[in-house]
C-alpha cells in the first residue's frame, strides 16, 4: 500500500506511471552502451555446481532470504497489522508505509560507503541487529515508537543487499557469478516474500510473528561467522 496518488490519476495511473518511467529507464540504458555486453552462462547443473559446492553461497543465500523476509515480508502484512491491530487511519497508514519507503536510497548509499571503509562483516552485522531490533518492537510497541520503529524499519533492511548480492558474486568463478547472483534473488524472494507473508496471514498472530522474525534476525548474525575471511578481502 502507498500514499494516496494526486486527485485524477488513481491507482490505475500510478501503474501506467512507473510503466513508462520503467520502459523510458530500458531504453536509456540501451542507448548509453554503458555495462557489460558479455553474455552470461545458461542455468544448468553443470554451472550451478560451480558455486553450489562453495558453502559460503548457501550461507550469504539463508541471510539474503531472511533479509528479504524483513522487508518485503513484513512489508506486505504491515498494512493489514497496523489497521486490524493499532487501528490506525487507513490514509494515514498508506502514508506512513509509503514514505518508509524513500528513506532506503539514503541508507543503500550510505552502508555501501561504511563497508568500503569497515568491511562488509561487521555493516552487515550492524545492519541486520539494527533491522531485526525494530522488528521487533514493531510487534511489541504502540503509539509514537510504533511509528519511528515502521518509519525507520525498510532503510535499515534496504541497506542489506547491495553488499550481500556483491558478497554473492565472490563465492562463484567469474564466469558463473552472473548464474549465482540470477538464482539467490529468486528463491530468496519465494522463500522471504512469498513464503513468509502467506504464513504470517495464516497464522494471524501478527505480533508475534514480527517478534519471531526478528529473533531469528538476530540469530542469523551468527552466520557470518561461518563466511571466510576470502570473501571479505575480495569485496
Amino acid at each position: 500500500m502507498y500514499c494516496l496518488p494526486p486527485p485524477g490519476i488513481g491507482w490505475r495511473g500510478v501503474f501506467l506511471i512507473t510503466g513508462i518511467a520503467a520502459c523510458a529507464a530500458a531504453v536509456f540504458f540501451i542507448l548509453s552502451d554503458k555495462g557489460c555486453n558479455d553474455c552470461g552462462i545458461p542455468p544448468n547443473f553443470a554451472n550451478i555446481r560451480l558455486f553450489a559446492a562453495v558453502p559460503a553461497y548457501w550461507v550469504l543465500l539463508s541471510l539474503l532470504v531472511i533479509s528479504v523476509s524483513l522487508a518485503t515480508g513484513v512489508f506486505s502484512v504491515l498494512p493489514t497489522y497496523l489497521e486490524v491491530e493499532h487501528h490506525l487511519p487507513e490514509r494515514m497508514l498508506n502514508t506512513l508505509v509509503g514514505f518508509s519507503r524513500i528513506t532506503g536510497f539514503a541508507s543503500i548509499y550510505l552502508a555501501g560507503h561504511l563497508a568500503d571503509k569497515f568491511g562488509y562483516r561487521i555493516v552487515l552485522a550492524s545492519i541486520l541487529v539494527f533491522t531485526s531490533v525494530l522488528t521487533v518492537l514493531i510487534g511489541t510497541v504502540s503509539g509514537p515508537l510504533l511509528l519511528i520503529a515502521v518509519f525507520l524499519q525498510p532503510a535499515a533492511t534496504q541497506s542489506f543487499f547491495p553488499a550481500t548480492l556483491s558478497a554473492i558474486t565472490r563465492t562463484a568463478k567469474p564466469e558463473a557469478r552472473n548464474l549465482a547472483v540470477s538464482l539467490s534473488i529468486p528463491l530468496s524472494n519465494i522463500l522471504g516474500g512469498g513464503l513468509t507473508p502467506m504464513t504470517f496471514g495464516a497464522a494471524g498472530y501478527f505480533s508475534m510473528s514480527f517478534i519471531i522474525l526478528g529473533r531469528l534476525g538476530l540469530l542469523s548474525v551468527f552466520l557470518l561467522k561461518l563466511l571466510p575471511a576470502t570473501i571479505e578481502e575480495r569485496c
